[in-house]
């Protein structure tokens, strides 16, 4: 998640007039990259370092708490990629009006699935391991 926040989330690219940082006009450069403290102020950063806190309460110390704090945060940074980011990674804004301008999705988005799928994996496992009989 930490990574997530620190990579580019959605990015734009200009088939055939080249680079979109060198096509786009000054004003319209900073849309050709998006990264996730662009998109999310730093709550990844947050919701990393919770999660690695709760992973470590979770798995080592058995707390069911812990576990079900990392399936909620998990399904919380799910929900942040799937419905707020997975939209803006085909958007163009300003840059519509290049021919062959089109949004993909950057690594950043991918990382913050993982990691949300991560971790509620991890809090799922812990709590069905728990509930379950010896």
């Amino acid at each position: 998640m930490i990574a997530a926040e620190l990579s580019p989330i959605a990015t734009v690219n200009v088939t055939g007039q080249g680079d979109c940082q060198l096509v786009a006009n000054p004003d319209q450069r900073d849309r050709c990259t998006l990264s996730g403290l662009e998109r999310h102020g730093g709550a990844l950063i947050l919701l990393g370092l919770a999660t690695a806190t709760m992973a470590v309460g979770a798995a080592l110390c058995e707390s069911r708490p812990a576990a079900v704090a990392l399936v909620a945060i998990g399904a919380i940074v799910i929900v942040l990629a799937l419905l707020l980011d997975l939209p803006a990674t085909d958007e163009v804004g300003l840059l519509a009006n290049f021919a062959g301008a089109h949004g993909e999705k950057g690594i950043g988005f991918w990382l913050e699935l993982a990691g949300g799928l991560l971790a509620a994996g991890v809090g799922a496992t812990v709590l069905l391991r728990r509930t379950s009989p010896a």
